[in-house]
């Protein structure tokens, strides 16, 4: 699969449903700590691999350094709610 692409069984989008149902929860997006570990994803080099991803596709945003700053742009809470409607 190429890093410009996402497929359905991607962990990329299983982050995604984290962070969009994080936000939902907590009015805030979720700490990297948080992000990390449980079902298709394990590690912090692993999350920031997907997150720069979902970034580059124009799903996520947040502002380096800045503590649970992440963010689903307009792109990005479509494709989670379409991820939350399809499970």
């Amino acid at each position: 699969m190429s890093p410009t692409t996402l497929s359905e069984d991607d962990s990329a989008l299983v982050l995604l449903t984290r962070i969009g149902n994080a936000i939902e929860q907590n009015g805030y997006g979720p700490s990297l700590r948080e992000m990390v570990g449980g079902p298709g994803l394990l590690g912090r080099s692993q999350v920031g691999y997907h997150r720069d991803r979902l970034k580059g596709h124009g799903l996520i945003a947040f502002t380096p350094g800045v503590p649970r700053s992440i963010q689903l742009t307009k792109k990005g809470r479509a494709e989670w709610r379409h991820l939350r409607a399809s499970q």
